[in-house]
């Protein structure tokens, strides 16, 4: 006759495994909890992670992440500084760093870290947005212009990066370039997009 297999107690089973073995199962529902939105939990398996294995990069970064989820900034930023020292060739961890520092509105610090990011991965599209728009917010309408500009070259057809380069024309008096990047963005994305001269941009960090 078949019968059920009987399952081991979670308690038991977490003791016979090794640490790495603990450490996965922690990341595992910590990473899960992180995609579906569950940032409060996967604080508390990443930080479960850590624990167990200080020197965990991945763990640290997506600690940093969910804390940034939640609002908690600077808590974000120790984390990823943490997370850059164990790697410091992750260009993505500095970018993400720089984007808590601009949501706290430390635009120069944030500048600086996409900066470090772009240093290692010059192309990164992020970095590279990400940066123009902390130089349209600090009024450096030419810097923002160069990084739009090369944000292009990577995705011609990203109608933000248009709609931002006309923005910072405008802004900097060349109302005639501004409009004609306005209109490529138009065209592209199909949207009634606002006027420059409404002064609001649609695409800046809307800090809570």
């Amino acid at each position: 006759m078949a019968y059920a297999q009987q399952k081991t107690p979670s308690s038991d089973r977490d003791a016979d495994k090794s640490p790495s073995e603990s450490v996965k199962v922690l990341f595992d529902k910590g990473e899960k909890k992180y995609m579906q939105g569950d940032y409060n939990e996967a604080i508390k398996y990443f930080t479960g992670v850590i624990a167990i294995d200080q020197k965990n990069f991945e763990a640290w970064n997506y600690l940093g992440g969910s804390k940034f989820h939640t609002g908690d900034y600077d808590s974000a930023i120790a984390n990823y500084t943490k997370a850059h020292e164990l790697n410091p060739n992750a260009y993505f961890t500095l970018q993400n760093r720089g984007f808590a520092k601009h949501y706290k509105n430390d635009l120069n610090g944030a500048v600086e870290d996409y900066t470090l990011s772009l240093k290692i991965k010059k192309d990164y599209f992020k970095s590279l947005f990400y940066r123009g728009l902390a130089y349209l917010e600090l009024g450096n309408y030419k810097k923002a212009m160069d990084d739009f500009l090369l944000t292009l070259i990577l995705e011609p057809q990203n109608y933000k990066v248009w709609y931002l380069l006309g923005l910072a024309k405008y802004k900097s008096g060349d109302e005639k370039g501004a409009l004609s990047d306005y209109q490529q963005s138009k065209r592209i994305s199909n949207l009634d997009l606002p006027s420059y001269k409404t002064e609001f941009n649609p695409f800046a960090i809307r800090r809570k």
